[in-house]
């Protein structure tokens, strides 16, 4: 079990001081945008050098889709929408079973540990009346919009299991978040079993021992999960990939059920994210439960041509791009073409950019010219690698409203893509090796050179021309030395020239 050891911090909106589940957490209700966006953002792979050649270039390509992410304001809105209902969750939490023995003696305990670092004692605000239906934040996206990855940056924000060692009540395991995923043709059965499953992970225990997982009926088996994620403390459960529940006959029924049992137990709040299919159970069946009470709905559709949004994110990837020729603001036609060939759609917005740039690398290896970016590049990738989703895109295009309500298979699509910028890699290395200059002879003399430029780089200063001649030299004389011996041979004369 991977948990943090807790850390209070007075909370900076009233109504959650004194609460230790809440001041445990990082206080992102203080932060700025800026400081969120950064947050969100954060990946480690590494910036490019400028000297970095087109197969270095090629290489980085590879590793952007999946490490970039750009924050739009639907992200900042989702991440503000989840903390709140984390820090309301823990304090109707206090309110609802403030009467409880375990509860009560966490807060005399944190009380007492209060009056031995000072005077002040913080208190639970006390509330008259307790809204006691379940908070459910529901997420509408379209496939290709990049919920899940968004849901994923955002709990990282957080640790998911907090060790409450100090309180001289005992130790208290506080769980902050718990995600889990509705199998495809799944039942709720398969879905608690998840969650037994997923809590197991968390806190190294053994949930899946309970009597009756798989042959419990729906009621018996909620009120079983219901009282294990109320003993954990859990801030938020997210269910992704609710529309693979709500496809089943009586999905709905027993999704609806299953929200209804974890309101008699529980509090916490619930992130239910899918597909456009989840907006309509939202709308016909949440809307009229009295136990569940809807927090927020959020509906992530494609980017409009020419939004706010849109313009953002095309500034901000064009950043991304490694062509050494292009200008530094987007050109219009380039700009229309991303649009025509994605559709706001931004997964494929970035795959296309991506791909695209892999395929103008690979031209100009092969026939020269400036290293731009041009339409014929994105209409290559369109055709060879989106022609899976190519139907589907001239749905969005012509504003069919059935578009929207089906999903294209995504996996498949980034194979296509992966095999796309396979051959691009192996072309582009197949052109490399064919262009030997007349003065090095093999790779390790190439090799050799560049470890010279590139530290020379390094150190702000140019390769020069003698001691590049010497290895040039060296070289052709010692065609049997290894590149290890070529190299130190190489930086020796370096360190003569200098």
């Amino acid at each position: 079990m991977n948990a943090v050891e807790a850390r209070y911090v007075p909370s900076t909106f009233s109504d959650f001081l004194g609460n230790p589940f809440i001041q445990a957490l990082t206080d992102h209700l203080a932060w700025r945008n800026t400081s969120l966006i950064e947050a969100l953002e954060q990946s480690d792979f590494s910036k490019l050098v400028p000297t970095a050649s087109r197969g270095q270039r090629d290489l980085w390509l590879d590793s952007l889709p999946r490490n970039l992410f750009i924050a739009l304001p639907q992200h900042l809105r989702l991440q503000r929408l989840v903390d709140i209902c984390i820090r309301s969750g823990y304090v109707r939490s206090v309110q609802l079973h403030k009467q409880a023995e375990a509860l009560r003696g966490i807060q005399e305990a944190y009380t007492r540990m209060q009056l031995t670092r000072s005077k002040e004692i913080v208190r639970f605000n006390e509330v008259k009346h307790v809204d006691r239906s379940l908070p459910v934040i529901a997420l509408s996206a379209l496939s290709g919009m990049g919920a899940g990855s968004s849901i994923d940056r955002i709990l990282r924000l957080y640790p998911q299991v907090i060790r409450h060692s100090s309180l001289p009540h005992g130790e208290v395991l506080q769980l902050v978040y718990l995600k889990v995923s509705c199998r495809k043709k799944g039942s709720i059965n398969d879905l608690c079993a998840d969650i037994l499953s997923a809590l197991d992970a968390c806190l190294d225990e053994n949930h899946q021992a309970h009597p009756g997982t798989e042959d419990s009926n729906v009621n018996e088996l909620t009120g079983q999960v219901a009282a294990l994620l109320r003993s954990c403390r859990l801030g938020i459960l997210v269910i992704e990939d609710v529309q693979n529940l709500l496809s089943r006959r009586n999905g709905r029924a027993e999704l609806l059920t299953f929200l209804t049992g974890l309101s008699r137990k529980c509090c916490m709040p619930v992130l239910l994210s899918g597909s456009l299919v989840l907006s309509s159970f939202v709308e016909r069946e949440l809307a009229s439960c009295g136990h569940v009470s809807v927090a927020d709905t959020l509906l992530w559709q494609p980017l409009p041509r020419g939004s706010e949004q849109w313009e953002f994110l095309l500034s901000r990837l064009w950043r991304c791009n490694v062509l050494k020729d292009s200008p530094v603001i987007i050109p219009q036609e380039i700009n229309d073409a991303l649009y025509a060939y994605s559709q706001g759609v931004i997964d494929l917005l970035v795959q296309l950019f991506v791909l695209s740039q892999k395929a103008a690398l690979l031209r100009t290896q092969q026939t020269g010219g400036l290293e731009l970016l041009t339409r014929d590049d994105l209409k290559c990738v369109y055709e060879e690698a989106f022609a899976r989703v190519q139907p589907w895109l001239a749905a969005l295009r012509a504003a069919d409203p059935r578009a929207l309500s089906r999903s294209p298979d995504l996996g498949a699509l980034h194979q296509d893509c992966a095999a796309f910028a396979g051959r691009c890699s192996t072309r582009l290395y197949q052109a490399v090796q064919r262009e030997r200059p007349y003065f090095l002879e093999g790779e390790r003399a190439l090799a050799a050179l560049r470890y010279l430029h590139l530290s020379c780089s390094a150190e702000h200063q140019p390769l020069p021309p003698e001691a590049a001649a010497k290895l040039r030299h060296y070289s052709k004389a010692h065609p049997d030395v290894d590149l290890g011996e070529l190299i130190a041979w190489g930086v020796k004369a370096l360190q003569q020239a200098h």
